[in-house]
């Protein structure tokens, strides 16, 4: 999995400080000295969107993932991965190594 693909899961923050900077990579979890606080960075799927009463789910994260990459559509035709996600439970693998 490439750091785009991390970042579009939201568990990945990437921060390009401009040319001739380094860029800054920080996994989306609470330092020990953040825990329990209210801005604590989470991964996105953890994250209550704005509007929503819920975060969301991880087969609503791997559909946007999938999205994200172009995949969607061809993800949908494979009947495999189609009824993994949208299947109960999910199946996730077949989408996730698509």
């Amino acid at each position: 999995m490439s750091s785009d693909d991390l970042e579009a899961l939201g568990l990945l923050e990437i921060d390009d400080q401009g040319a001739g900077k380094a860029t800054l990579y920080r996994l989306r979890l609470p330092f020990r000295n953040e825990r329990g606080a209210p801005d604590a960075p989470q991964p996105g799927h953890l994250v209550v969107p704005e509007g929503e009463t819920q975060h969301r789910s991880i087969r609503a994260v791997v559909c946007e993932l999938l999205d994200a990459r172009g995949l969607l559509d061809a993800a949908y035709d494979a009947t495999e991965i189609s009824d993994g996600l949208v299947g109960w439970p999910p199946t996730l693998e077949p989408a996730v190594e698509r």
